[in-house]
């Protein structure tokens, strides 16, 4: 299971910020960044960019894992909800 990331730096995000500011809208602004496509889903390649610029590489099976830990739904992307849900994990 991928951890939450509690500095998603590229874009100013730390555990300050979010309990600082209206949490939701601030995930929406980090899932709008990564979502390049604007299909309202997180993709593999797009999880991928995310976590490369938290500076962790994953391999392709490790990046398969991941989206499909976060992928509850199980429709192979990542929506909101289950982005939200991963970032206020513990």
């Amino acid at each position: 299971q991928l951890a939450c990331p509690l500095d998603l730096g590229c874009h100013s995000v730390t555990r300050q910020t979010l309990n600082n500011e209206p949490r939701q809208g601030k995930v929406r602004e980090v899932f709008n960044n990564y979502d390049a496509d604007r299909s309202g889903q997180i993709d593999k390649q797009e999880l991928a960019s995310l976590l490369k610029d938290l500076g962790i590489d994953f391999t392709g099976s490790e990046l398969e894992e991941g989206l499909a830990a976060l992928d509850k739904d199980a429709s192979g992307t990542i929506d909101f909800e289950e982005f939200y849900a991963w970032l206020s994990s513990p």
